[in-house]
């Protein structure tokens, strides 16, 4: 039912991004310092939308890469500190069996 339902959405905007190319044709002038262009307004607006989206793919990627490194430490860190004490309960029950050994001989 989902994927229908996303079939459906995507469907309805490539719908809307058609009507609306055919709408923007005209050609406008793109500055780009050292020359100068005409090109159809929807390819400006698609070129734009696309590199809009290029730039919050990296900066989202960017920030998920760092959040993966810093779990990755806190697992690590509360694995150790798991490791660290089981050993000194081990040690504890340990000195605690010897001292009741050393309790029972002494009686």
């Amino acid at each position: 039912m989902k994927k229908q339902g996303r079939l459906i959405t995507v469907l309805v905007l490539a719908l809307i991004v058609v009507i609306f190319a055919v709408l923007n044709v005209e050609p406008v002038a793109i500055n780009f310092g050292f020359t100068h262009v005409k090109w159809p307004l929807i390819i400006v607006i698609l070129v734009s939308l696309l590199i809009g989206a290029i730039i919050t793919f990296l900066a989202a990627t960017g920030s998920t890469l760092s959040q993966r490194k810093a779990q990755k430490e806190m697992t690590r860190e509360v694995t150790e500190l798991r490791d660290n004490q089981a050993a000194q309960i081990k040690a504890a029950v340990e000195a605690e069996k010897i001292k009741n050994q050393k309790g029972r001989l002494q009686i």
